[in-house]
């Protein structure tokens, strides 16, 4: 059989990686772990359409996620690193 027949490969949805200082990282991390007090980093990009957000360092200083094809927009993406650098701001501030 031929891939004709099961029809072709399509794109359902895109990953993307954001570097962070390896000082900014390790507050992103440390923030995290006082969780009880606020919503974590990868909750609140889920909550903007992020999927699979992953940050525990084992591939470098990188906060990973994905969207859905038709997510793949410059505005939601812009929205996504927006909310990677307010919650930087706000943990280099101690007020996550």
């Amino acid at each position: 059989m031929s891939i004709t027949e099961y029809g072709k490969a399509f794109c359902l949805r895109r990953s993307f990686s954001v570097a962070l200082t390896v000082d900014d990282f390790k507050l992103v991390v440390d923030a995290d772990l006082e969780v009880e007090h606020y919503e974590q980093l990868d909750q609140r990009l889920g909550r903007a359409g992020a999927e699979d957000v992953d940050y525990d360092g084992h591939f470098g200083a990188y906060i990973y996620f994905a969207v859905c094809d038709e997510d793949d927009t410059p505005e939601k993406l812009a929205e996504l690193e927006q909310i990677i650098a307010d919650y930087v701001s706000a943990a280099k501030n101690r007020s996550v």
